[in-house]
């Protein structure tokens, strides 16, 4: 009864195994089609830019060897050797030997895929544990010499029982007299595998290791993959992690989750069966020796499943690099050249100050407008000051051959007398030396300039979007303007480098193009070609070849000596790796501040220890500032340079400065000057009446929260706050029905000095004084306080703004975060009588 039930479940077995070997070979060729693009895309230049991804490559290579040597049996099985064939030798040399290759292969990478994802997730765990370190582990030379050193050790392992096999002839194979194609008394050999030595011993210790290194890596790796997911769920919830890197790691949990559950099914029961085999007697005929014969049949087709789970669920880390569209606004922009920059700094209401002629932004020459900003010249100088900040030129959107401002960047000064520039503030400078009066007068160097924009925009791109700071050496920057200024005097007609030869654009735009380095974002250099395109209208090629002769040698001379300098000064040019720290300290008029996570990001990237600075941290947001004395104690005696930086602002709006995680910000009580600019600017107080009023100080309400949040530690406020600030205003304002005056009243401009008659008058011209009573008596304590030097010389127009600042700030409830005695300075003594109306 027990045999026949054995036979029974033997046959049931066997049926089952056959259907194995197809989805086998189904699975090995899914997998093999999906992994190849995925080896190809792992193998592109930008993504050999770290270890995990360079074992990853391995992964997939061990992978499709071994999902190949599977396709390959079938193949043979199921097309050439599966049927009895009379003519055809099914135990020739050349098989039998291919497919004892083919299984000595299939075992060195099967294995040594197994323990790569095994090291992948140990790696992982480690560079996210030393999370801001840079580590030696990290570099994508290390991925190579492991896949290379367990390579070599999964080759010896299987080379110890395979160097006994060897081919040996059984018998004489002769095709039947039907077959046709072979000469009279054709015979070949009938090769079989021979094992020379103890066959059994050698197996049982071969199947010994095998089955330890199944076993380890099937315990190993959960191990592992349930340490890293707790490791990379605990920096989920740092608020300093930005929305991509927060799904991102996300991701990598569930990526390395599913690759753990394969591993596991994939390993641990080949390495049970091994020791099975080994350990336990096996009956003759028995189910247990079925299970064993066609244990291999399973395992395989687990292996299968698993190398295939491997390209469907992974995604490589993607260097920045990789990421060509993250900034569509460089070749395809919303505005042209600068203009993003003037949107940004006027009022909207301003917006038609500004016209667009042949791609090129252009200011009206007269318009009553300038009234606000004092003057054309004035504007442009204040528009200079507005954007000259790192980052500025991507932080507006500008295109990708936007001039970069000509205002020279400023130089900080540490606490230990050092000074430092910011890294992409660098380029400008070294633009400055370059660009002098002359240079800027000359018009034949209109196209050279913006030529020179798309070459810097590219070369920052070496700082992966960080605003990081680079030591200052003046001696350097003053030897590379000795140097320009040299290649300048010798760059003249008689000796140029370039010649061009044929008077047409497409020639010039090859030989600019071959002068200028790639841009990820441009690959088809499209601006430059758009900018070329827009010169080449004005000046044809055919009839200015000079002047695009000029354009070519000057590119060349002034690229050339960027190159010089950018590689000599490498470090100054790409992300910070090792120590110090650099960490600003923004210095307030009443005390200096660190934004805390800045702190800990520097300190982490030295591999300082942070344990107590990330306690202090713990539920903080991303802008949460320490005071100065309180991050003196945590730095003492450790490589962290502090520098100081000033707040500073334009005349109209407040200056961002770079935040943690890549965004800006600016202070928080600088939001209510920004947004009562903006309500001056369009005139809502002007005659209005009391019940308006309210509803205008009601939309400052939403302000209320971010100033009285200061005092927590929460100085700045995110450029993405502001916006969502400003919103709500205009959102609460359009519910109310509120609409500028019909008839806006213009002011009357006057630079400082001014009298208060003439400030008082001009807020009775402006219709303030009827909804804000209060604003002729404060003009005279704005007045003292200039006098006294607590504000900047004004102009009368920003005069008018300050009074109504200060008639917002009190009637909203929120004057004690800017006057320390509200009662005593808004209820003093009249200075000076008021106009009569």
């Amino acid at each position: 009864m027990n045999k026949s039930l054995n036979e029974k479940l033997i046959d049931l077995i066997n049926d089952i195994a056959e259907n194995v070997f197809l989805v086998q070979f189904v699975i090995s060729t899914i997998g093999l089609v999906i992994n190849v693009p995925h080896l190809l895309i792992l193998l592109h230049n930008s993504m050999r830019t770290s270890s995990t991804n360079s074992i990853m490559i391995g992964v997939a290579i061990c992978d499709s060897i071994t999902l190949s040597q599977n396709v390959y049996d079938r193949v043979q099985g199921y097309w050439f050797y599966g049927s009895p064939n009379s003519c055809m030798n099914q135990n020739n040399y050349w098989h039998m030997y291919s497919l004892l290759i083919g299984d000595f292969l299939q075992t060195v990478f099967e294995r040594a895929s197994f323990w790569l994802g095994a090291f992948l997730a140990l790696i992982r765990l480690v560079i996210m544990k030393k999370a801001g370190t840079t580590l030696k582990i990290s570099e994508p030379l290390y991925g190579y010499l492991l896949i290379l050193f367990l390579v070599c050790l999964s080759f010896a392992h299987s080379l110890y029982f395979n160097r006994g096999y060897s081919m040996a002839q059984w018998d004489t194979w002769k095709p039947e007299e039907t077959c046709t194609g072979y000469p009279a008394n054709y015979s070949e050999p009938a090769v079989t595998r021979d094992f020379a030595g103890n066959e059994i011993l050698i197996l049982k210790r071969y199947l010994m290791i095998n089955g330890v290194s199944r076993i380890l890596v099937s315990v190993f790796y959960p191990v592992l993959t349930i340490m890293l997911i707790f490791v990379i769920r605990k920096s989920t919830k740092s608020k300093a992690l930005d929305s991509r890197n927060y799904e991102e790691r996300h991701r990598t949990c569930r990526l390395i989750l599913v690759m753990s559950i394969f591993y596991v099914i994939a390993s641990a029961p080949a390495g049970f069966l091994e020791y099975v085999a080994l350990f336990v007697t096996v009956e003759p005929n028995s189910v247990l020796e079925t299970f064993l014969g066609y244990g291999s049949i399973f395992i395989s087709a687990l292996f299968c499943l698993n190398a295939s789970s491997h390209e469907m669920a992974s995604k490589p880390e993607t260097p920045p690099e990789a990421e060509s569209n993250e900034k569509p606004w460089l070749v395809n922009p919303k505005h042209p050249g600068p203009a993003p920059f003037f949107y940004a700094y006027l009022d909207e209401d301003h917006h038609t100050m500004v016209y667009e002629l042949d791609g090129e932004p252009y200011l009206h020459n007269e318009d009553d407008r300038y009234e606000y900003y004092l003057s054309r010249t004035d504007l442009m100088k204040q528009l200079a000051a507005f954007r000259n900040f790192p980052g500025n030129m991507d932080f507006f959107e500008a295109e990708l051959s936007a001039p970069y401002p000509l205002a020279a960047p400023r130089i900080y000064i540490s606490m230990t007398k050092k000074p430092y520039i910011y890294k992409q503030d660098l380029l400008c400078q070294m633009q400055l030396v370059i660009m002098n009066k002359d240079m800027r007068r000359n018009h034949d160097n209109v196209a050279l300039m913006s030529c020179i924009g798309i070459y810097m925009r590219t070369k920052e791109e070496m700082m992966e979007g960080k605003c990081e700071f680079a030591p200052f050496e003046n001696l350097k920057i003053d030897q590379f303007e000795k140097d320009v200024t040299k290649r300048f005097k010798y760059a003249s007609q008689h000796n140029r480098k370039f010649k061009l030869k044929q008077k047409t654009f497409e020639s010039v735009f090859e030989k600019i193009k071959e002068l200028m380095p790639l841009n990820k974002h441009d690959p088809e250099y499209k601006s430059l070609r758009k900018t070329l395109m827009r010169f080449h209208k004005i000046a044809p090629v055919e009839e200015n070849l000079q002047f695009y002769d000029y354009t070519v040698n000057m590119l060349y001379e002034i690229t050339d000596e960027f190159e010089k300098f950018i590689e000599a000064n490498k470090p100054w040019f790409v992300p910070n790796v090792e120590s110090p720290a650099y960490v600003r300290v923004l210095k307030e008029a009443k005390g200096s501040f660190v934004l805390g996570f800045e702190l800990l990001n520097e300190m982490q990237r030295c591999g300082m220890d942070t344990i107590d600075l990330e306690e202090r941290l713990k539920d903080k947001d991303p802008l949460f500032c320490m005071e100065v004395r309180d991050v003196l104690p945590i730095t003492l005696r450790k490589p962290v340079e502090l520098i100081v930086t000033d707040i500073t602002k334009a005349l109209k709006t407040p200056i961002y400065i770079p935040a943690p995680g890549g965004s800006y910000c600016i202070h928080a009580l600088d939001i209510v000057q920004y947004l009562v600019v903006w309500v001056h600017t369009k005139g809502y107080f002007q005659n209005a009446s009391d019940e308006t009023r309210d509803k205008l100080i009601e939309a400052f309400e939403c302000v209320k929260k971010i100033l009285d949040n200061v005092k927590n530690g929460y100085r700045y406020v995110s450029a993405s706050d502001v916006k969502e600030t400003k919103q709500k205003i205009v959102e609460h304002i359009e519910k109310n029905g509120i609409v500028p005056p019909a008839e806006k009243k213009e002011l009357h401009q006057i630079r400082a000095p001014w009298t208060l008659k003439q400030l008082q008058d001009e807020m009775v011209n402006l219709g303030l004084d009827k909804p804000l009573p209060e604003c002729l008596h404060i003009a005279g304590n704005i007045l003292e306080t200039e006098k006294n030097g607590g504000f900047p010389k004004l102009d009368l127009n920003s005069a008018v703004e300050v009074v109504q600042f200060f008639c917002i700030a009190k009637r909203a409830g929120i004057a004690q975060h800017y006057i320390e005695t509200v009662d005593a300075w808004y209820d003093g003594p009249l200075l000076t009588r008021p106009v009569e109306k």
